[in-house]
């Protein structure tokens, strides 16, 4: 438990403590000790590109010394972690084997900016929207399904194979690293259809059917959980805050997916930024942002807008595998748009420029599969 991955197969017959209780040291007697892993390498390449971010922030001359570090990282997990036959990141072990278990390791690794986006898209295929992977009936599955070590015993707090909203918090920056909304708003959809049910903060869920899927209880709520709530509803139909200074207006509805129940028919969201009362409405047909109580844009089901952080028009994102198209009522502008799935238009000041239309990668049920919408 000590790697904080309780009850993986990843870690069978690895003692659950560091030796003697130091952190810096591994059993001697294990016949496997140490590993090679490909989560910790990847989070220190993530570490070392962002060093040297914040010294180019601080006008700090250090002649590039943090993206050397960044790229020694980054060129010892693809020698030593990474499996070009299986397209995969495993754990490698004292003799030099690969750990072949496919856990959430991979997702990790994504997280932490690894790979291009042809990388991430052959990911996609594979694994994340692969049916017999993780693309579980709630998604993601922190083992994979095919694997007969993965484990479904609900009520049980194990990473072999529940759903852990740990891992869920770590998928929208991985996917939107790669700008695969539409792919993401798939995983958000059914979690947060579920987790209008939740009577407390569980720590995981049952990829099934949906239920409390760890031993996580009412009396303890797990904090992961409250934020994945909060930040898959900004991203899927509310207000949400970049890094970059920008904010999403996202005009999908989460109506309920699971034997017809409704979640919701509409949503309403409002937040204040940098002084600013924002309000935003989806309705069945259109969405409405308020500023300051003022009416600022209309426009249809299906979309992401994104302005800075005043609220100005900077793009207009397709958040559905259909082709939306409509107009967008900005002040006293009236703009026709036409946007595909994952297609960004930029906004030039009386129209929109498409700048990126990569398609969307679909579900699969086993088997690679090259197909883009």
């Amino acid at each position: 438990f000590d790697t904080g991955n309780d009850a993986s197969p990843r870690f069978w017959h690895v003692t659950d403590t560091p030796y003697k209780g130091d952190p810096s040291q591994y059993d001697p007697a294990s016949p496997i000790l140490p590993f090679l892993a490909p989560d910790m390498t990847a989070n220190v390449y993530c570490q070392r590109k962002y060093m040297q971010k914040m010294a180019d922030e601080l006008g700090i001359d250090n002649g590039g010394l943090w993206t050397k570090k960044a790229e020694e990282t980054l060129a010892s997990l693809m020698q030593y972690c990474y499996d070009p036959q299986d397209h995969y990141f495993y754990d490698r072990d004292n003799l030099d084997r690969f750990v072949r278990m496919q856990s959430d390791n991979l997702i990790r690794v994504m997280a932490a900016e690894v790979g291009d986006d042809a990388m991430f898209e052959d990911a996609l295929r594979r694994y994340l929207l692969n049916t017999k992977k993780y693309f579980a009936r709630y998604p993601i599955t922190t083992f994979a399904l095919d694997d007969p070590r993965f484990f479904q015993l609900n009520g049980y707090n194990s990473w072999s194979g529940h759903i852990s909203f740990l891992t869920e918090t770590r998928l929208p920056p991985a996917f939107e690293y790669h700008r695969r909304y539409v792919e993401l708003s798939w995983i958000l959809h059914p979690i947060i259809s579920m987790l209008t049910k939740f009577k407390n903060f569980a720590g995981g869920m049952n990829p099934w059917v949906g239920y409390i899927g760890t031993g996580e209880g009412s009396d303890n709520p797990y904090s992961p959980t409250m934020l994945c709530v909060l930040d898959y509803l900004e991203r899927y139909s509310g207000i949400y805050p970049t890094t970059e200074a920008e904010l999403w207006f996202t005009s999908l509805i989460p109506r309920g997916i699971d034997y017809g129940d409704v979640v919701a028919e509409e949503t309403g969201y409002a937040r204040t930024i940098d002084g600013i009362d924002f309000e935003f409405v989806n309705e069945k047909e259109q969405s409405s942002i308020y500023k300051n109580g003022k009416l600022l844009y209309t426009f249809p089901y299906g979309i992401r807008l994104v302005t800075d952080r005043a609220g100005e028009l900077k793009e207009v994102i397709g958040m559905t595998v259909q082709r939306t198209q409509g107009t967008i009522r900005y002040g006293e502008q009236v703009l026709p748009f036409a946007v595909s799935g994952n297609e960004r238009l930029a906004y030039r000041g009386n129209g929109f420029v498409s700048v990126e239309n990569p398609g969307v990668v679909p579900p699969n049920y086993g088997e690679y599969d090259a197909i883009t919408i």
